[in-house]
């Protein structure tokens, strides 16, 4: 995640009330390069999970990666209790990999960006 957020990404985490390691997921490559990640989030006093963000890279793409780690994730904040998960996307392939393994969507949100 460095590369895209820079150096002091890991510190920003733990810095996160709700973050907890045990539940991040990265695919590398047999040359030690990253090809995805994905961050999963649980509240234990909600028992809300999370997931955000994930990520596969460009040259990767196509390649199940995506939707192996949202399994694996998703597997991992239901053992500690999940209900629900809730997920936010920006792109349709992103919505493809989600309604995938089984999301509907229930909402939208319209997102407005100004450059200053």
């Amino acid at each position: 995640m460095s590369v895209r957020n820079g150096p002091d990404v890991a510190v920003r985490l733990r810095e996160c009330s709700l973050y907890d390691p045990e539940l991040d997921l990265a695919v590398e490559t047999d040359d030690d390069r990253q090809a995805g990640y994905s961050l999963y989030w649980f509240d234990p006093l909600t028992r809300v999970g999370f997931v955000e963000p994930m990520r596969v890279e460009d040259e990767f793409h196509r390649r199940g990666l995506a939707t192996a780690m949202l399994v694996e994730g998703l597997d991992r904040l239901a053992h500690r209790g999940a209900e629900p998960l809730k997920i936010g996307f920006g792109t349709e392939p992103a919505s493809a990999v989600y309604q995938g393994v089984g999301f509907q969507p229930t909402a939208t949100v319209t997102v407005y960006e100004a450059s200053l």
